[in-house]
């Protein structure tokens, strides 16, 4: 074989890609990438959209559960003692604060909420809060000993202290609610003695 016959054979068999043909391969394959990831996208929005709506669900569901359990539960504690109660004007005070009624009102969205409240186990307060929903108040207690009302002794209330015939189911740190005259004194026991149940801070009801 000559070498002119070598050399006019050999481009025949090295023949590549024009710039053309690469172009169009690059396009399809960024049309196909383009149409993979659209599909991606829309299948991840899906599932998001589906995960979102189970946690809507469960949120709901969680809600509607502790509403409902709430609103059961609602006047435990005091529902023995309703004739006495019932209806009256709520005082609280913890230690030597008073906390109830407040002096200033309540942090937003409450701040519609009346500072003088009456006991009743559930309340609604129509448009009370900032964003113009209703407000739902439910009220219990959890009585340590039993929910029947214990009498204190007629004139032992001081400004310390007041006698019940017997300090059974009373221990300190426990809240108590003393009601009278329409008031009731929701307050904590700081000690009992065997013919006392000292009571801070002071209340004049029986």
């Amino acid at each position: 074989m000559s070498l002119s016959r070598a050399l006019s054979s050999s481009p025949r068999t090295m023949r590549g890609f024009s710039l053309v043909e690469l172009l169009v391969a690059v396009a399809i394959g960024l049309v196909v990438t383009l149409a993979v990831f659209g599909v991606l996208a829309a299948s991840e929005g899906r599932k998001r959209t589906s995960v979102s709506i189970n946690d809507a669900n469960q949120s709901g569901a969680y809600a509607a559960y502790t509403i409902d359990r709430m609103i059961r539960s609602a006047g435990s504690g005091f529902s023995e003692g309703w004739g006495r109660v019932g209806g009256c004007r709520l005082n609280a005070t913890l230690g030597a604060a008073g906390t109830w009624p407040r002096a200033a009102a309540l942090p937003a969205p409450f701040t519609a909420i009346p500072l003088t409240l009456r006991l009743a186990p559930v309340v609604i307060f129509q448009g009370a809060s900032t964003a113009g929903s209703d407000v739902l108040m439910v009220m219990n207690g959890a009585a340590g000993f039993a929910e029947s009302p214990a009498a204190v002794r007629p004139g032992s209330v001081s400004a310390l202290e007041f006698r019940a015939p017997n300090t059974i189911g009373f221990f300190a740190n426990d809240l108590v609610m003393l009601a009278g005259g329409g008031e009731c004194q929701l307050t904590q026991v700081m000690m009992t003695s065997r013919h006392a149940s000292p009571i801070r801070p002071p209340c004049s009801h029986r």
